[in-house]
């Protein structure tokens, strides 16, 4: 979100319409000319080009864990009031992932509330409603403010990639182009900065 009002600096003449879902569109069939998408691609059919990659981690706030001891374990997180994720098609939790031992594990969260968005599960932790299991990109602002502390780091999930696609045609529209383009430049820049 961040990127779309510099890019529309750049290209004022172009009109966005920004749609969110958690369903797998079919770009053809429904005229959609880019696409974000998390995770490994299922779509062979598609240009995909991979913009980063977001990691997972478990955050509580100060304020929660003043009340409730920290997670050292997986096994841990029982005793706690996981915030959950859900997708807003299916309104079924993701489960939390981890690596453990160079296994992959996964856990479903259980607790008092659950979220169909990432901004907001960040802003139930930091208010101290329980832990989140989030992207770096929703956490990393409110762990720099001390408003969330990372815990369980150590048994992180692979990075997720993050990939802009787009359906393969001969010619690629000069809109379509410009986007994709400002995407990739933007991504390459704030990963040298890291």
């Amino acid at each position: 979100m961040p990127l779309l009002g510099p890019f529309q600096a750049e290209y004022p003449n172009i009109k966005l319409r920004v749609t969110f879902t958690d369903r797998y569109i079919d770009l053809i069939e429904e005229g959609v000319d880019v696409c974000m998408r998390l995770g490994p691609l299922h779509d062979s059919s598609l240009i995909a080009r991979r913009l980063s990659g977001a990691g997972f981690k478990i955050v509580g706030s100060p304020r929660y864990f003043a009340k409730f001891a920290k997670p050292r374990r997986i096994e841990d997180l029982t005793d706690h009031n996981c915030l959950a994720f859900t997708f807003r098609e299916t309104r079924l939790a993701r489960a939390w992932r981890f690596m453990q031992e160079g296994v992959e594990k996964s856990l479903t969260p259980k607790g008092n509330m659950s979220f169909s968005d990432g901004a907001a599960a960040c802003d139930a932790a930091c208010a101290g409603y329980g832990l989140a299991q989030l992207q770096d990109y929703f956490a990393d602002t409110a762990i720099a403010q001390g408003k969330l502390v990372s815990v369980l780091d150590r048994f992180k999930p692979k990075i997720e990639p993050i990939w802009l696609v787009y359906p393969q045609t001969r010619h690629l529209t000069p809109t379509v182009r410009a986007l994709v383009d400002f995407m990739a430049t933007q991504f390459r820049s704030r990963q040298t900065k890291s």
